[in-house]
């Protein structure tokens, strides 16, 4: 009589360790599945974001080979957004377009808008020959070289 006892509480330990690791694996099974929606939403929001980021930089690239924005504007603006872009590998863009990135740091110091407004008519003319002194010796390069890449580039992401 004990040893059926003892088979019994032996049956019914193995059916809760059962059970339980069951339970243990269906919440793992669980956690992969929402870990990996997870990963693909982060994804599919890099691939968005990059998309976005792709048109603004064919559009700025497009009105600088046009005429339509001056240099120094589109250089701010195409560094800035390429520096945010999730490029493929291990690009950087500050490596991809070194001419361009070097015309920024140039100029990037230099105020903009209200705080350009602010300063002297003798010091904004101080700045402007400055900055087309520096965009007279990056212009050839950016137009003819990095402008073109860019513009080949942004094409796998839209």
């Amino acid at each position: 009589m004990l040893l059926w006892i003892l088979v019994a509480l032996g049956f019914a330990i193995i059916a809760g360790l059962t059970w339980y690791a069951t339970s243990l694996q269906l919440q793992l099974k669980q956690q992969k599945e929402a870990e990996k929606a997870q990963k693909e939403d982060a994804q599919q929001k890099v691939v968005d974001r990059n998309k976005n980021i792709a048109q603004s930089v064919d559009t700025i690239v497009a009105a600088m080979l046009e005429g339509q924005c001056d240099y120094s504007e589109g250089s701010i603006r195409l560094c800035v957004l390429l520096d945010h872009m999730q490029l493929d590998g291990e690009k950087k863009a500050r490596d991809m377009y070194p001419e361009m990135h070097a015309f920024y740091d140039k100029i990037k110091h230099m105020p903009t808008h209200k705080q350009r407004a602010e300063l002297s008519k003798k010091e904004r003319m101080k700045q402007d020959v400055e900055r087309l002194k520096y965009e007279a010796q990056s212009q050839p390069v950016i137009e003819e070289k990095e402008l073109p890449a860019i513009k080949q580039l942004m094409t796998q992401y839209l």
